[in-house]
């Protein structure tokens, strides 16, 4: 349904005079539904929402604090958007009374009428390559382990390529369009039928294939590979058989040769650095690749022979991309260089360098020649940048955001469209006649760490760099600028008056949220600090940081942690712990703040009396090292996630306040293994988790249920009593964030690869859906509202009432 809209939008814009008065807001409208439409497909009660939250941020007056300058032709636009979608919504209220949706409260980080015209999304990771069929009307994607066609047109997806069992870094597409080929890191290159998706050949030898190329006449393919032995890193393919023609000799500076030892073959000497790229010139003729030591060389592809070494990049070379004609080859490095090279002579013709606004110098990572070969496209970080190649002058930008990195690019036949890959799983459909985006960022930029977390009275955020917002106006904030260095732990205190923080440079800071004024300062230890936490009273704080570094015997310097314990409202300091051997990963009070526990790298998860400084218990992880501590609502239990050992342990706590100083001891030396009960001595359960690693935790309000998610596809929900399995929230990608709301509002929002799903807790029904994965979330206490990370903050609100 969704698509044959898109195509309405199409047709109806096909036959309308651009003088219309209603062309430029259907041409935003076509442009909204494009960028969510594969979103929209898998939730069509969505379609409002997803028109508010880009239509109406284009031009209500709000969204102009959130740009630079106003947006050409915006103004000029009659009805304004906004007002559109204001009557659109008095309808929608009317006829369906109470209907759900998310409405974000900043606009999107890409706004409409700009370059971009769509987004083509159904990926599962990175988008890693991008091509064009050679009529213009397919985009070819290669990213996670499948390779996806896409109608360039409609977006819709007509075929995923499945077989490859490592990430697919390059496709390619012959020139007859009869072919597609994709080289993955599982060591294979495998081709297929462009029209029915079946496999036709796959091409074994490599270990990982970095790169892949076809020639012209689709008679060979070259590949370059970090295959880490002999000199076999970039070889000639014959397309049509699969059979191996030949590989190129090893590089100069890589002599060695091939042993035979205890019946294997062995490579005797230094290891060849990996070939990153490769890539044919038009006629076939010649290769050219290029290695992790930072040469590009050009090759015979007749022979093998080596025609020439260009040697000025000083870093790994990302791309190489021969001109249409063939006389140009351009290159980039981890240099931040992009370099011309004239092939016939083997000089530089012109050294290009992209830069923020700031001036600062940014890394180019791939490359590709528009088809009239005047233009040299490049993806640099969250954008793309294109130059004249013959003057060096930079052109255009297009921007998908400053913290999605940009893979894959590829310019379409008629060089009027262009295809890029992105980290956020997308594919961007571009106009290449589009102009600047006019964009002010609303959130941190370097150093963001991913934590969000609302204030107890919901009238302030948190983010890091330790920075408030104002929710309701997110464009006013206070940058708390003391520390010296990153920040790796931020909290509100239970009562939201008083923001700690610790970071890189050892100090803990603690902050007056209603102006930003600095309290304290606390030294945490003399290096770095780890984690920071508040007693559920407010009347302490603790922190743990890098104590000390010594030289080992083996030349090594361990790291030894510390563990101190203030007041809070005066700053005294209650005890201390050093030489710790493990940092403290997270930090939590009980909820009577008499124990503090603190997950250890070491595998060790430490409970204090905080009344006393007695170190109460030593609870050690089944394998790993302890990542998160969590006592339960009813301060009963105490439950450690560990980092990758799949599992979660449940502590019974009520004993650890009964015993004396001396059985305590007594039982550390004995190893006991888990919490000390007198009459058991073991611990209360333990969890086997289907998760590589449980960063999310959290326990119900009543403390019956304890549920873990991480980098699997599940969140698994346990009954504590028994510890049985109450069942498994299942999903289709790693679930990064969760939270739920309170009692008296119970929606919960999980965000599960680049979707975010708020449903209602007690139904467990489905609520409302948000096209955007996101990380650390955090509910507003009120329960409608959620603050989260994206690589910038997110803020959302669910609209509607209840049924």
């Amino acid at each position: 349904m969704i698509f044959e809209l898109a195509r309405d939008f199409s047709d109806a814009l096909a036959g309308m005079p651009a003088e219309h008065a209603k062309y430029r807001t259907l041409c935003l409208l076509e442009e909204a539904v494009r960028r969510d439409i594969h979103f929209i497909e898998r939730h069509p009660t969505t379609m409002f929402q997803c028109m508010w939250n880009t239509c109406w941020w284009y031009d209500c007056p709000e969204a102009e604090r959130f740009y630079d300058t106003p947006r050409e032709g915006e103004q000029d636009a009659e009805p304004r958007l906004s007002a559109l979608l204001v009557e659109w919504r008095r309808r929608k209220e009317e006829t369906t009374p109470g209907f759900r949706w998310l409405r974000a409260m900043q606009p999107p980080e890409v706004h409409l009428g700009t370059a971009l015209r769509a987004v083509f999304r159904g990926h599962e990771g990175e988008v890693n390559s991008v091509a064009f069929t050679p009529d213009g009307r397919h985009v070819v994607s290669a990213g996670d382990t499948t390779v996806r066609v896409w109608d360039a047109q409609s977006g819709a997806e007509l075929l995923c390529l499945r077989g490859h069992e490592g990430a697919v870094t390059s496709v390619a597409v012959t020139a007859d369009g009869r072919r597609i080929l994709s080289g993955s890191s599982d060591g294979t290159v495998r081709i297929w039928d462009s029209q029915s998706g079946s496999e036709l050949l796959c091409l074994r030898g490599h270990v990982y294939v970095q790169s892949m190329a076809v020639s012209a006449d689709g008679r060979r393919i070259a590949t370059g590979a970090d295959d880490k032995a002999g000199d076999e890193n970039v070889r000639l393919w014959d397309a049509a058989t699969g059979a191996q023609i030949r590989s190129l000799p090893h590089h100069p500076q890589w002599p060695g040769r091939w042993i035979e030892q205890d019946g294997q073959r062995i490579w005797d000497g230094p290891l060849p650095a990996a070939s990153r790229c490769v890539a044919f010139s038009p006629d076939g003729r010649i290769l050219a690749s290029a290695e992790e030591g930072g040469k590009v060389y050009i090759w015979s592809t007749e022979d093998g022979s080596e025609i020439a070494c260009l040697g000025c990049h000083t870093h790994h070379v990302h791309s190489v991309a021969f001109a249409p004609d063939g006389r140009l080859l351009a290159s980039c490095s981890l240099d931040m260089s992009i370099r011309i090279w004239d092939v016939v002579h083997g000089t530089e013709s012109l050294c290009l360098a992209a830069r923020d606004e700031h001036g600062n110098l940014m890394m180019p990572y791939q490359l590709t020649w528009s088809p009239n070969g005047r233009h040299l496209l490049a993806s640099v970080g969250g954008s793309l940048r294109l130059w004249d190649a013959r003057t060096g002058a930079e052109l255009r930008s297009f921007s998908v955001g400053e913290s999605k990195k940009v893979d894959g690019v590829a310019f379409s036949p008629d060089g009027r469209r262009i295809a890029s890959g992105s980290a956020d799983w997308g594919v961007y459909l571009w106009d290449a006649e589009g102009g600047l985006n006019l964009r002010r960022p609303f959130a941190c930029k370097q150093g963001w760490s991913g934590k969000v977390a609302f204030s107890p009275s919901g009238e302030r955020i948190l983010t890091e760099p330790a920075v408030l917002w104002n929710p309701d106006r997110l464009w006013e904030n206070v940058r708390l600028r003391r520390h010296q260095g990153p920040v790796n732990c931020a909290v509100f205190s239970p009562d939201g008056r008083y923001l700690a923080a610790v970071g890189n440079d050892g100090m803990a800071r603690v902050w007056d949220t209603a102006g930003g004024a600095l309290l304290r300062g606390l030294r945490v230890s003399r290096y770095e600090g780890s984690c920071v936490a508040f007693s559920p009273d407010g009347r302490l704080l603790a922190a743990s940081g890098i104590e000390r570094r010594v030289r080992d015997e083996d030349g090594n310097y361990p790291s030894f942690y510390a563990v101190r314990v203030w007041n809070t409202h005066t700053g005294a300091e209650l005890f201390s712990v050093a030489d710790l051997s493990g940092a403290g990963w997270d930090a939590a009070f009980s909820p009577d703040s008499r124990l503090l526990a603190v997950a250890g790298t070491d595998g060790i998860a430490r409970v204090w009396d905080v009344t006393n400084g007695f170190e109460l218990l030593n609870l050690r992880a089944l394998r790993w090292g302890m990542e998160t501590v969590r006592f339960s609502p009813d301060g009963r239990l105490l439950a450690t996630v560990e980092q990758m050992g799949k599992a979660v342990q449940l502590w019974d706590t009520s004993a650890a306040v009964v015993l004396s100083g001396w059985r305590l001891r007594l039982a550390r030396l004995a190893r006991a293994f888990g919490l000390w009960k007198p009459e058991e001595g073991v611990r209360s359960a333990v969890f086997t988790t289907d998760q590589y690693r449980g960063h999310q935790a959290a326990w119900s309000p009543d403390s019956r249920r304890f549920a873990v998610g991480g980098e699997g596809v599940t969140v698994q929900v346990w009954e504590v009593a028994g510890a049985d399995s109450a069942g498994a929230v299942r999903h289709g990608a790693d679930v990064s964030a969760a939270a739920a709301g309170p009692e008296r509002f119970p929606w919960s929002a999980w965000s599960v690869g680049k979707e975010t799903t708020v449903t209602d807790a007690t139904s467990e029904e489905p609520a409302a859906w948000l096209p955007t994965g996101l990380r650390s979330l955090c509910v507003h206490p009120s329960g409608r509202t959620w603050a989260a990370a994206d690589d910038s903050l997110f803020v959302f609100t669910l609209e509607g009432s209840r049924p």
